[in-house]
Formats: C-alpha cells, structure tokens, sequence
C-alpha cells in the first residue's frame, strides 16, 4: 500500500537563537521562503518563544531550537523549507549549532474491508509483559535505529485501531552539527531528497 505524505519538518538545535528576530516581517525581508504572497494565519513573538503558522508552513522557535514545517510534500514547498534552512544558517553564522534534524511522516490508512497487518511482538516481550497488563487491549510498534556516516535514523512505527485503522511512520534522521562548518551542514542539506524518497520506499514496504 501506498503511505500518504503527513509532515515534513527541519529541526535546529543551537545555543542560543533569539525568537524575538524571527516574524513575518523578517521572513518576508530576508526571503527565507521563497513564496512571497504566504497567507499569515497567526504569529505570536515574545522573549522565550516565536511561533508563526502560515497557510503552506509553520515556524517555531525558542531558545535552544527552530522547527521549519511544510504542510505539504509539494516540490517547491519541500525546497522552500531547505532553502528556510539554508538561508537561516548564512544570517546567523555565530550560533553554536549542536544538531539537525530531517523529519518525515508517513500514514497508512485502512478501509474496513483491507486486511490490516497487526504488528504482533515477539514471544520474549509477551512472556515479560506485567500482569498488570493482562487485561488490556494492546497495540504494539517498533522502534528501528539505522546509522551511518551522516546521521543517525530513528524511526517510529505506530499502529492506531480506532476510531480507524491506521499504521504510522515517524522518521527522525538525527546529524550531529558540534564543531562541523558550514560547508558540511549545507552538504547534510543537500541530501534531503534522497532523505524523502528512503522514508517513503521504507513506509512502502514496511507493514
């Protein structure tokens, strides 16, 4: 089955970001996005927090990290938050950095009449599970770790019963920014697309 595209995000985690500096206003001037006619839908700015929701984005920002959004899996709106991202990274070269991450949901969504694969644990886990549990329905999921050179994959699967059934794909693909240049987190940057296409080939094949 086909997933269905749910979110895709960029996470900063630096020391210190200053939310004050992000609003509309700023985005706007600096064309941190590339569409010019974005739709405010609300902005909220003060010391500890900045948070602004557009009709195709969302930026959030506190002390310690900034979360770029796309609501969509458009071409253009995917580029548009690398390009965010980017541009984010030349404004504020003084930051220390600690980390990135590139996220990406996925769904799967049953009909009644589909069979629904039950992810079901291993004999190990029902012979430890508390008793206290017995008497419960139970959902189970996974979690799969996959590292390589780049970055460090932490992947979620979850599977939802009611009101619908449903399998759900949280990726986090977790780079390690401490002491590395800029020319090294906009190469990170540059494998966003590869990024996509593995979360969505996983979420294909997986369940």
């Amino acid at each position: 089955m086909e997933p269905n595209f749910v979110r895709a995000d960029i996470v900063l985690i630096a020391s210190p970001h200053n939310p004050l500096l992000i609003t509309p206003d700023m985005i706007q001037r600096e064309k941190l996005l590339f569409n010019e006619k974005l739709n405010v839908l609300q902005s909220i700015q003060n010391p500890g927090f900045s948070f602004i929701d557009y009709d195709l984005f969302t930026v959030m920002v506190d002390i310690q990290r900034l979360q770029i959004t796309s609501k969509n899996n458009e071409d253009e709106n995917l580029k548009s938050i690398i390009h965010f991202v980017k541009k984010y990274l030349s404004l504020f070269t003084t930051l220390s950095y600690n980390a990135m991450g590139i996220n990406f949901d996925w769904m799967k969504n049953y009909s009644s009449n589909e069979v629904f694969p039950v992810i079901e644990p291993n004999s190990q886990l029902q012979e430890f599970l508390p008793i206290e549990l017995k008497d419960h329905e139970l959902y189970y999921g996974n979690i799969i770790y996959a590292k390589n050179n780049d970055y460090l994959l932490r992947l979620s699967i979850e599977q939802i019963r009611k009101p619908s059934f449903q399998i759900w794909y949280h990726y986090n693909f977790h780079h390690e920014l401490i002491n590395l240049d800029l020319s090294k987190i906009l190469e990170y940057l540059e494998n966003y697309q590869s990024l996509y296409f593995l979360s969505q080939n996983i979420s294909i094949k997986l369940y």
